[in-house]
């Protein structure tokens, strides 16, 4: 998906309700995913918005990857995305550090985000591709296995 196309989708204001809790589907690994309405309430077809927390208990890190993502004739394309690594000693310049993309384009994070926290990790995922959620985004500290 190009640039261009992201943003657009971005651009469009939806509402949408996260799962009471995380799902884990890998080892360190929990998401939250779900579908967004339009302005009207009903469903915007193929978009769909995952959070995603890695964690690494061995070596104390934690990375968000947050992402709105359009389904569409059996393809997955990314219309935004924003990636969160707290891995210790990233520079700026490492491939791996903080940045979002829109579409294909990637960006780097400059230091007012760089190493957000959670809450605000999600906040800045509402306002990039204005999301608000109806109910409040749970708390992926909180998750207990079953």
């Amino acid at each position: 998906m190009t640039e261009d196309d992201g943003r657009e989708l971005a651009a469009l204001p939806k509402w949408g309700e996260p799962n009471s809790d995380w799902s884990q589907d890998r080892p360190n690994t929990l998401t939250n995913g779900f579908g967004v309405l339009d302005v009207d309430g009903k469903t915007i077809k193929g978009l769909h918005v995952e959070f995603e927390v890695f964690t690494s208990p061995t070596l104390g890190l934690t990375k968000f990857v947050f992402s709105l993502m359009r389904y569409e004739l059996g393809r997955v394309e990314r219309a935004f995305q924003l990636e969160i690594n707290g891995r210790p000693g990233l520079r700026r310049t490492d491939h791996n550090y903080s940045h979002e993309h829109y579409g294909e384009a990637k960006f780097k994070a400059d230091e007012s985000w760089a190493g957000a926290g959670f809450v605000d990790a999600v906040k800045r995922l509402c306002d990039a591709v204005n999301l608000t959620l109806t109910v409040e985004m749970p708390d992926y500290e909180s998750f207990k296995l079953r």
